[in-house]
């Protein structure tokens, strides 16, 4: 056996320590991010940037995957919560992975116990079963949640890209569920021959969209009498309600996306997730329900706007996409001022 030896070739101690330093380095660089990613979490600054959600902030600004941003955002959170487990993540005893897995089964145990009418998770139990995840592998972590919960043995939804424009979506069904899409499959037999799940949702998600989604806009305003009566008397009560025909216009002039736009950059938001229906001028400050003052909001932009204006209450240490709004409308508290 032979080894080649020439002059660039440096020692192999000098190589390993350098190596180490980098690593450690990196480590550190790591867990900066993640105190930096509660900073943005926490004030809101995605919001401001006109991003819906922390995950599309990480994902399109600063270049993640879909599945890096997801690992350090749970991570994030974990420390958050169990701040202690962040000298874990810089010396390499908890990986991302397995810190952002711990974090998704708190999260999910924590609904499933909600549902069933059960109390949440203590934090004692959170730190126990944290620490118990320090120095183990992702196949390791698995293990011990199932054995917590068998529900953590469960295969997370998820969906992949795959070719000829397809998409793997992969999910766990309750028994409920599966009875019921059964029982769908032989009422649309006609719609759905082959019986298949592909073609079953296709039909379902059609039938959905058009109850559900708005419908175009008439070519020009309702002119009948009883309609601009109605009209009139929701204006002069000065009532939230909006007619079904200003909706509809509204939604097809904003195309059914959120309106944000970052003032500097002009970035518009387009989420078309858990849209709502906002009052450009408040209807706290007198703002009228009509096409003109009426916008399209992603609830989180919806609350971060409302924040800002002054009409929701911030509860220290609760991020801005957790607000509820609270309009401050009090006869023993004056209106703030536009």
């Amino acid at each position: 056996m032979s080894c080649y030896v020439t002059a660039s070739m440096r020692n192999r101690e000098t190589v390993l320590s350098e190596l180490q330093n980098a690593v450690a380095e990196e480590r550190r660089s790591q867990l900066r991010v993640l105190h930096l990613l509660r900073e943005v979490e926490r004030d809101g600054h995605y919001l401001e940037m006109g991003f819906p959600s922390v995950f599309e902030f990480a994902t399109q600004s600063l270049g993640y995957s879909a599945g890096a941003a997801h690992r350090r955002i749970q991570s994030m959170r974990l420390i958050k919560t169990l701040p202690e487990m962040a000298t874990q993540i810089e010396t390499g005893s908890l990986s991302l992975c397995v810190a952002a897995k711990t974090q998704s089964f708190f999260k999910s145990e924590d609904i499933r116990r909600k549902s069933e009418g059960d109390p949440k998770l203590s934090l004692q139990a959170k730190q126990e079963i944290a620490q118990s995840m320090v120095g183990a592998s992702m196949r390791e972590c698995e293990k011990k949640l199932a054995e917590i919960s068998p529900e953590a043995a469960l295969p997370s939804e998820k969906t992949k890209e795959l070719p000829r424009g397809k998409t793997l979506i992969q999910f766990s069904a309750a028994q409920e569920l599966m009875e019921k899409l059964e029982r769908l499959k032989c009422l649309l037999a006609h719609q759905n021959p082959d019986g298949s799940y592909e073609g079953l949702l296709g039909v379902l998600a059609d039938m959905a969209l058009r109850e559900i989604e708005p419908k175009k806009p008439e070519s020009a305003p309702p002119k009948d009498d009883a309609q601009t009566a109605f009209v009139s008397t929701v204006e002069k009560e000065r009532s939230r309600y909006i007619p079904v025909e200003v909706k509809r216009r509204v939604f097809a002039r904003d195309e059914g996306c959120c309106t944000y736009k970052d003032e500097e950059t002009g970035k518009r938001c387009r989420s078309r997730f858990a849209l709502e229906y906002d009052h450009a001028k408040p209807f706290a400050w007198g703002g009228e329900t009509n096409e003109a003052n009426l916008r399209l909001r992603c609830r989180s932009h919806n609350a971060y706007t409302a924040e800002k204006q002054g009409l929701t209450k911030r509860c220290v240490g609760v991020p801005t996409y957790l607000l509820v709004k609270i309009c401050v409308i009090s006869r023993s508290r004056p209106l703030p001022t536009p």
